[in-house]
């Protein structure tokens, strides 16, 4: 009986520890996202705007 009690919490620490991992994949995954489309933003936006003032002064 001991034994197999033993082994059921085994699996459900597995089970803690494999829904931990995710969840930090997963948000260390989002925080990348949302660097790099900031930092695509930025990037675009700035040659846009430039964009945008040359053609309202050359138009």
């Amino acid at each position: 009986m001991r034994h197999s009690k033993g082994i059921n919490m085994n699996i459900n620490t597995c089970v803690i520890l494999e829904r931990t991992v995710i969840t930090r994949v997963i948000i260390t995954f989002h925080i990348y996202v949302t660097i790099i489309h900031l930092f695509l933003n930025t990037c675009l936006s700035i040659p846009l705007s430039d964009r945008m003032l040359l053609l309202t002064v050359t138009g």
